[in-house]
């Protein structure tokens, strides 16, 4: 690594050198981060387990050669098969950080929607808020392990603007992208979330599915608010038949979380 280093400290300005050093320099490390040398790079993570430090010098190797190394490294991603090494090759991206988030933004486009999950995965690792509005559009990406990974990353890049456009996800055409949004949802703790989780606890919104009602309620306890606390009262007060399990179950959720939170409430006073 000294010497990779010493190679793009040479390539500087005001270094002294001549205009010919500089291409030769400039050149070699042009072939430092091609196909070749970074494929060499995939087969070593390949091989071995990726203990941290071999994953932080393959992290740093990208680095510091030419920028095409990382686009390289990312096409090899696409093409691995081995779901450890894709992770480990994930874990090195992330590890590199700001400075590749626009080489990695070039490629959301992707047909490949696997390769398209694991950038924006890697982007919400990063964490730079440069990626919020492009990942924001892959809400409404056709599949649905990347919309759910794109609400997932967008909760981790800036929970304070997350909330408003995980919202229209509560109503996704697929039911495991719909309880993931709703989770989301309450793990922000976010007062613009109350009348989707509101309706979706009470059915008003149309949900059938008892599951994700019950991650409604549970995001409602969350949330914590007295509005929260309304919405979780007249659910535990609700009228239901003896044949109604579903809606009796609901009730009881309710009524738990609200007992639980009065019981948080309590040691706290203490």
């Amino acid at each position: 690594m000294q010497l990779l280093t010493t190679l793009r400290d040479s390539l500087e300005p005001g270094g002294g050198r001549s205009p010919e050093h500089v291409r030769h320099l400039a050149a070699l490390q042009e072939r430092l981060g091609g196909r070749s040398y970074v494929a060499l790079l995939g087969g070593l993570l390949r091989q071995h387990a990726g203990n941290e430090r071999q994953l932080t010098l393959v992290a740093q190797y990208l680095d510091l050669v030419a920028r095409g190394a990382v686009q390289e490294f990312v096409a090899l991603l696409g093409e691995e098969r081995d779901r450890q090494v894709r992770a480990r090759m994930c874990q090195v991206l992330a590890k590199v950080g700001t400075s590749i988030v626009p080489t990695l933004m070039g490629w959301l486009d992707d047909s490949r929607w696997f390769l398209v999950r694991n950038v924006v995965h890697i982007l919400g690792k990063i964490g730079d808020d440069a990626a919020f509005n492009p990942v924001v559009r892959l809400l409404s990406h056709p599949h649905m392990r990347v919309r759910i990974e794109a609400l997932r990353t967008l909760a981790l890049m800036d929970p304070s603007r997350a909330a408003q456009p995980i919202l229209p996800l509560s109503r996704d055409a697929d039911p495991e992208v719909r309880l993931e949004a709703i989770r989301a949802l309450g793990a922000l703790r976010r007062d613009e979330a109350l009348p989707v989780l509101r309706d979706v606890a009470s059915g008003a919104a149309g949900a059938g599915d008892l599951s994700l009602r019950e991650e409604a309620v549970e995001a409602l306890a969350a949330l914590g608010t007295a509005g929260a606390c309304e919405a979780l009262e007249a659910l535990a007060r609700r009228r239901v038949w003896p044949w109604q399990r579903a809606e009796r179950r609901l009730r009881e959720t309710a009524a738990a979380a609200l007992a639980a939170r009065t019981d948080d409430e309590d040691l706290g006073d203490e």
